[in-house]
């Protein structure tokens, strides 16, 4: 590809007689720039493509001269660097172009959800800078720590997933550290870190964002790094002390971690307990957790009444009787009498 790009610029310079010198002097680089290109031994930016285009009179295919395979396989080569404008708004120009011939053309299509992946983690990346920013300036605003979390994940750097040993939580530890100890009202920020140490083993320091967490919450972090130090009986006693509170989220999160470890009995017990005692507008998290949980067991009559309540807590506590948060469950219910009727029919 390399020589038949070299080809194509010295075939253009040579017909209208320019020189090396005054090409390089137009795009801003070195004659011996230009005499790598024409020679093979190095093909120009991508960013310098239209450039050349337009100073030739011709389009970029007419530079390039090289079938899809190659042109893919240039687009994959210059997002292993870090993407510039200009290289996203010709990768997408050339894809788009072999998606209008082909519109099942898969090595397009893959090679398009790369680049917009690239293109969007360089703009999430940004995004950080900015929420960073943004936190030095007023570092009570609990929503903007919501944001640089939700930024991070969209990089892939995702606490407890595959990316769970990377920068991102690395620098969210080392970022927001002193914002989380000075200021207990972050809860949610305390709780993000002391999970991240967890992960880490870092158990001593966990400790010190647990500290900062309502007391309610706490034996659920502590129960957290006995599971995760090995001792799983020690674990869910810890869990099951937050029965000595009213805090709606203690519950949930026990009956979350209960799920999790495959406790189906204790973890529809304290979803239940968990709804109990939320205050109007009342939440529910733990009423869509049992919903699922119930269908997953196949308790499909008890996973109705959930849906059920769902439909009247919107309409009583949130005045919502329509669109999507009311259709859904509307949905759910359909599909789970449809089950119940088939394991009717199935057993008569």
């Amino acid at each position: 590809m390399e020589l038949r790009i070299g080809a194509a610029i010295k075939k253009l310079r040579t017909s209208k007689n320019i020189t090396q010198e005054q090409l390089a002097d137009h795009l801003h680089v070195s004659f011996q720039a230009v005499s790598k290109w024409e020679t093979g031994v190095t093909t120009p930016d991508v960013h310098l493509l239209p450039k050349l285009a337009v100073y030739f009179g011709v389009s970029i295919d007419d530079i390039f001269a090289v079938d899809d395979a190659e042109k893919l396989e240039r687009i994959m080569k210059d997002f292993d660097e870090p993407v510039t404008e200009e290289s996203f708004a010709f990768a997408r120009k050339t894809l788009k172009e072999m998606l209008a011939s082909d519109d099942n053309n898969y090595q397009a299509l893959n090679a398009m959800a790369w680049v917009y992946n690239s293109y969007a983690n360089k703009h999430s990346r940004i995004a950080v800078d900015y929420a960073k920013r943004a936190i030095k300036i007023n570092p009570l605003n609990k929503g903007t720590y919501n944001a640089y979390n939700v930024l991070i994940n969209a990089l892939g750097i995702k606490y407890g997933g595959y990316h769970s040993r990377s920068s991102g939580p690395l620098d969210m530890l080392a970022f927001c550290e002193a914002y989380a100890l000075k200021y207990p009202e972050l809860e949610s920020l305390n709780w993000w870190l002391a999970g991240i140490c967890i992960d880490l083993k870092d158990y001593k320091r966990a400790e010190s964002f647990i500290a900062n967490m309502p007391p309610a919450q706490r034996p659920l972090m502590y129960g957290d790094i006995a599971l995760a130090r090995g001792s799983e009986t020690e674990a869910y006693a810890l869990w099951t002390n937050v029965k000595e509170s009213e805090d709606f989220y203690a519950y949930y999160g026990a009956g979350d971690r209960f799920e999790s470890c495959g406790m189906y009995e204790e973890a529809i017990r304290f979803f239940k307990a968990s709804f109990e005692f939320t205050h109007s507008p009342r939440d529910l998290s733990s009423t869509y957790s049992l919903a699922f949980l119930y269908t997953r067991l196949g308790r499909y009559a008890e996973a109705i009444l959930m849906w059920e309540r769902i439909i009247d807590v919107m309409a009583s506590d949130y005045g919502v009787t329509s669109g999507e948060h009311v259709s859904w469950p509307h949905n759910e219910i359909k599909k789970l009498q449809e089950k119940m009727t088939d394991i009717v029919n199935y057993s008569n």
